[in-house]
């Protein structure tokens, strides 16, 4: 069952690290998507995103940028939706 994990910080991301299956979507927010978080190796066909205008975001990152109508379409397209704070 692909999930979509909204991470907010550093601390929601050590709680959700391994939980972190293939298939899912990681979605960076908050003071993660500034650069807070340093995300560990994840699974190759696990997608790591942040929101677009998200300041101190790295252009050489493995990191796709989505926009607001994005994130309701990963929302929309993932069977469970977990909030890491």
């Amino acid at each position: 069952m692909a999930t979509l994990h909204l991470v907010f910080n550093s601390a929601g991301f050590a709680a959700c690290a391994g939980l972190i299956s293939a298939g899912d979507c990681v979605l960076l927010l908050d003071a993660a998507a500034l650069g807070a978080v340093s995300p560990p190796t994840l699974p190759r066909a696990v997608r790591l995103c942040s929101i677009v205008g998200s300041s101190g975001h790295d252009k050489g990152s493995k990191r796709d940028i989505v926009s607001y109508d994005d994130f309701v379409a990963l929302a929309a397209s993932h069977e469970r939706v977990v909030s890491w704070d």
